[in-house]
């Protein structure tokens, strides 16, 4: 059930504050483990921990995003996770482009009983990222409460995440239409232009300071992991490699 009272000026849904203005008030680490106890919470609908959890996570990305600095050894940092990104991506796409051109040979050999499909390159958050890490037994030291935050980042109630694509969905390859070209896709979802266009940096629309890196050619799914899922970039400096997913099922007529 939906209630929402007022209070002190302060707005709550279900017991947790909800009002936007009042989020930004809490410290970074009380709305971590206000994020924790949301999800964690039992007696919550689907529906409220969803929307607690949008709107906590957006802060807690904001905030900490604010308090980014952009030292030389993060300007690396930021350059370094580009270039995992741009190959991986590419990478992605060319690997689904050589099952669609294989499915476009079996429906070539069997026309008559061959069902068309679509095949779907996916760049994923690695969300066993505590886990490998506490295997190879590296220098890091993690909480149990960072790898209960990035289970959720990774989770479906991280609603963002689970609504945008790394890769666009227009990097699908479909069997029913044979014509498809690799480079056309690869230059429309990761650069974000025409192959006859320059490659524009998206880091003139993330939100990051233009100034500082205006050296580093951003390519579109960082963009979209880093400006629309919820992750920080304290966050995604963690990841040393993303998951590559190629999904194919039957085309829905």
């Amino acid at each position: 059930m939906k209630r929402i009272r007022t209070g002190m000026h302060m707005k709550y849904r279900d017991g947790y504050l909800c009002e936007y203005d009042d989020l930004w008030q809490l410290p970074v680490e009380i709305l971590e483990d206000i994020i924790i106890r949301i999800y964690q919470d039992s007696y919550l609908s689907r529906d409220a921990k969803l929307d607690l959890l949008k709107d906590y996570l957006d802060v807690r990305k904001s905030k900490l995003d604010k308090a980014f600095l952009y030292t030389e050894e993060n300007i690396n940092s930021l350059r370094e996770m580009n270039e995992l990104i741009e190959r991986q991506s590419l990478e992605a796409i060319r690997t689904a482009y050589r099952i669609y051109q294989d499915e476009l040979a079996e429906k070539a050999t069997h026309p008559d009983t061959y069902v068309d499909v679509e095949i779907k390159p996916m760049l994923k958050v690695p969300s066993d990222i505590y886990y490998n890490l506490y295997k190879e037994k590296s220098d890091y030291i993690f909480t149990e409460k960072e790898e209960r935050l990035w289970d959720i980042l990774c989770s479906p109630y991280n609603l963002n995440y689970r609504i945008f694509d790394m890769l666009c969905s227009t990097a699908t390859f479909y069997t029913s239409k044979p014509d498809a070209n690799c480079e056309d896709v690869i230059c429309d979802c990761v650069y974000g232009c025409d192959k006859d266009e320059e490659f524009t940096s998206w880091g003139d629309v993330m939100c990051l300071d233009r100034e500082k890196v205006k050296d580093i050619l951003f390519v579109r799914p960082y963009h979209n992991i880093y400006d629309f899922c919820c992750f920080a970039m304290s966050d995604l400096f963690k990841i040393k490699e993303f998951k590559t997913e190629i999904e194919i099922t039957d085309e829905i007529l």
